[in-house]
């Protein structure tokens, strides 16, 4: 846990506060976003409804979310008017972008400036950034502190500073690195990364686990998606509704830490999992539980590690599997376990695509049918860590935990194929460069949770 003196009060930063601030950077669609791209369309003067529209992406109403961008609203508004500075705002939704702290700061400084801020412009961004981060925690009654330490802190800055009427992006950079570091070290929660997690996602003791406030410290989402859609009626888009919302409690990304460094999917790219699970599939391009065994079986660092995960990755095996006579179909199963393997989201979006293309038929493009067996792969195997329960933290625990999310998969996944081909499909067919500009145009919004392909944005 971190702790802060703000102007008097009080400022305590604990690993239950990244999980609120994570699931309002992802389901926000900011995860993704550069600094200096964020409300790059506000009006000086910002309506609250502006504000909340433009950080509230496709997730929509968790509550949670909710709360916090108002409380960072009221904070920045002015009485006079109940609107907020465009500029403050921007920096402010800044920090649920997954940029550094340095980028954040620069971008700060290029929406305020564009090329230096007097005083009042360096109270503003500190105002702004001190909002952001505090409103993610349990504080209240705080604005008229954070309102007194940002103008403190920008006295100071500007009276160590060779131009005290020009203070450049360089200039407080030197303040920082002088003597900022200690004035205000909640600066560098700007950066996602130096939010606190509790043990790294160890899994919590059992000792532990009777009393009250610590179990719901333990349950709090380090990271969470939600999947907003259109609900099959003629509404317009402001009428989508949530069908889906998953969190991963601080146990389960443990959980998964552990299976990603100890099971050695983690050291191999995901097109060698594709080609050991092609090797083992039946003619008919199914995986049965033997043969499931023996994919994972080959990446194992020895057999004690194999043995040790082999109940995880057959629960996840689980997630694909209708008929267990049937088996699953392999090139699911490889796309959805791609998720355990080394490289980037693109990587691994681009390898598993291969698996659903009939590139002699279609040249490499997918039908709505490949497409939705494609988007349901990864869905199956997220929702599958989220739904195992935190109390099955042993092996023959969850040995014995059934999975049963192919409903909500299935659900989620046709109406996002119907959303990509509506967009960026033709008739019957779509590239796998269509659906690439799809997401960065905006599917991103209701897609964000392909972002956790990329292990590097999970807390691990």
């Amino acid at each position: 846990m971190f702790a802060f003196d703000i102007s008097g009060l009080a400022l305590e930063v604990a690993p239950p506060d990244t999980g609120r601030v994570r699931l309002v950077a992802v389901t926000s669609g900011l995860l993704e976003a550069r600094p200096h791209e964020i409300g790059a369309d506000f009006p000086d003067r910002v309506a609250r409804g502006v504000w909340l529209r433009a950080c509230s992406g496709g997730g929509g109403g968790n509550g949670d979310a909710q709360a916090y961008l108002n409380d960072v609203f009221d904070a920045l508004q002015d009485p006079s008017d109940g609107r907020g500075d465009g500029g403050e705002l921007r920096v402010a939704a800044a920090l649920l972008s997954g940029a550094r702290k340095s980028e954040k700061l620069a971008a700060a400084f290029e929406v305020l400036g564009p090329d230096a801020l007097d005083l009042n412009g360096v109270a503003r961004l500190l105002r702004a950034a001190l909002a952001s981060i505090a409103f993610a925690t349990d504080a209240t009654d705080i604005s008229q502190a954070i309102n007194r330490e940002a103008a403190s802190l920008a006295e100071d800055v500007c009276a160590n500073a060779e131009d005290q009427n020009e203070i450049t992006f360089d200039d407080f950079g030197n303040w920082y690195n002088s003597r900022g570091f200690e004035l205000a070290p909640w600066l560098e929660l700007l950066d996602l990364t130096k939010w606190p997690v509790d043990g790294r996602g160890e899994l919590q003791d059992e000792s532990d686990e009777e009393e009250d406030d610590e179990e719901e410290t333990a349950s709090r989402a380090v990271v969470a998606f939600e999947v907003a859609t259109d609900d099959g009626t003629t509404q317009d888009d402001d009428g989508q509704v949530l069908v889906l919302r998953a969190a991963f409690s601080l146990q389960a990304v443990g959980r998964l830490r552990d299976l990603v460094m100890g099971s050695g999917l983690g050291d191999c790219d995901a097109s060698v999992l594709c080609g050991h699970a092609a090797r083992a599939a039946t003619a008919a391009g199914r995986l049965d539980r033997r043969a499931f065994a023996s994919v994972i079986a080959a990446f194992a660092p020895d057999e004690a590690s194999a043995e040790r995960h082999a109940p995880f990755l057959h629960y996840l095996y689980g997630a694909f599997v209708r008929d267990e006579q049937l088996g699953a179909d392999a090139a699911e199963v490889a796309a959805g376990l791609s998720l355990l393997c080394a490289g980037s989201k693109s990587s691994k979006l681009a390898v598993a695509w291969e698996l659903f293309a009939d590139g002699d038929k279609w040249d490499g493009a997918l039908s709505r049918r490949g497409l939705w067996r494609y988007v349901r792969s990864f869905l199956a195997t997220l929702l599958a860590v989220a739904s195992l329960p935190d109390g099955a933290a042993g092996d023959a625990a969850v040995a014995e935990c059934a999975v049963d999310v192919a409903d909500d998969a299935d659900d989620a996944a046709v109406a996002l194929a119907a959303a990509v081909f509506a967009d960026a499909g033709g008739d019957d067919l779509v590239a796998f460069d269509d659906f690439a500009d799809w997401y960065t145009d905006g599917g991103y919004k209701v897609a964000s949770w392909l972002e956790l392909l990329d292990l590097s944005k999970w807390v691990l």
